[in-house]
């Protein structure tokens, strides 16, 4: 569980920089940079730094991570799943014009486990299976479908049989975040998908007329319209806010900190447990807070601006400022770790 400590406590690990390094003949003779680099390496590690050698294979590795940072470790998660039913859908259609030998042999492997465990229903092993053949996938030879082979005919199947267990359609975010995730894989792998699964061919089509159809499945079932989770109405968080002012509960400190520090802010959950100290200023008359970066700005460009905390003297169970407060004087060991 993240305490209030790892929010606000700084990552103080210096980060190792190398200047650039060339040879006396200007050339990029293997041998010679690995010379230079465990040189400084080593010169670095009689400082009191510590390093590891890189090679020209483990720089490589490391752009590769780097390029893949384009897309958040969540929306990796998000779409690997998506695509991992892919897998299972394609695998229980026999489906082998598409999927590769060598995922078919170890999906087989692990759903007759699951069936040997009688968790044939859960799927747990193939579905692992799928998901770690997805995340080895790192161009067209590692991937476990034939990219060449994978066109809208077949995802366009796909789209169309996910339902729910009562038969109707899920909501359109469902296939939209399907045609990402296909896509997705395709990026990854370094491959071009065909024009048809883009937003400009096909693809559109369907979402357009899939979005028709929820709606209007939507209104004959009587379904709830509203997407997503319902907003807290303010008596409710007034209510909470209460509950944990009042509460002997040391735990209640944090909750009470968090809820009014992301209520104040309006910021998302993630973004309030990355909030460091230094990150935070007083000026005036109001405390103000610094995302480096948040789900809208990836990149940080608006990282400089200000995100303002005002006090609520008339009711000092929504105050923000008085919650954390209460919290660094209650746990003083917030301030003195960040002193040392």
């Amino acid at each position: 569980m993240v305490t209030i400590i790892d929010i606000f406590i700084s990552n103080m690990a210096d980060e190792l920089s190398l200047g650039p390094l060339n040879s006396p003949q200007g050339t990029a003779d293997q041998a010679f940079l690995d010379a230079q680099v465990n040189a400084m390496l080593q010169e670095q590690a009689d400082q009191g730094q510590q390093g590891v050698p890189l090679s020209r294979n483990s720089i490589d590795d490391e752009v590769n991570d780097v390029m893949e940072m384009i897309v958040a470790d969540s929306s990796k998660d998000q779409y690997n799943g998506s695509n991992g039913r892919f897998l299972l859908w394609l695998y229980h259609q026999n489906d082998t014009r598409l999927l590769k030998p060598e995922i078919i042999s170890n999906l087989s492997t692990a759903y007759a486990r699951d069936l040997a465990l009688g968790s044939c229903n859960k799927e747990n092993h193939i579905r692992e299976a799928a998901l770690t053949s997805l995340k080895q996938a790192k161009c067209a030879e590692t991937s476990p479908v034939y990219l060449d082979r994978l066109d809208f005919t077949e995802v366009s199947r796909f789209m169309v049989s996910q339902r729910k267990p009562d038969g109707s359609y899920h909501g359109k975010s469902t296939y939209e975040n399907i045609r990402s995730s296909i896509l997705y894989l395709f990026r990854k792998c370094s491959f071009r998908s065909s024009e048809d699964l883009t937003s400009a061919g096909k693809m559109k089509d369907l979402l357009s007329s899939l979005k028709r159809l929820i709606a209007r499945d939507k209104q004959e079932r009587g379904e709830r319209l509203e997407a997503g989770k319902s907003p807290l109405p303010y008596p409710a968080y007034k209510f909470l806010c209460e509950q944990l002012l009042k509460s002997d509960d040391t735990n209640a400190l944090f909750g009470h900190c968090f809820l009014t520090l992301e209520w104040s802010l309006m910021a998302r959950a993630d973004n309030v447990i990355k909030t460091h100290l230094d990150h935070i200023q007083w000026r005036d008359d109001c405390m103000v807070v610094f995302f480096a970066h948040t789900k809208s700005d990836q990149e940080g460009i608006n990282m400089g601006e200000p995100w303002h905390i005002y006090c609520n003297s008339i009711e000092p169970a929504v105050c923000p400022v008085l919650a954390l407060a209460k919290y660094v004087l209650s746990h003083p060991e917030v301030i003195n770790i960040i002193v040392s």
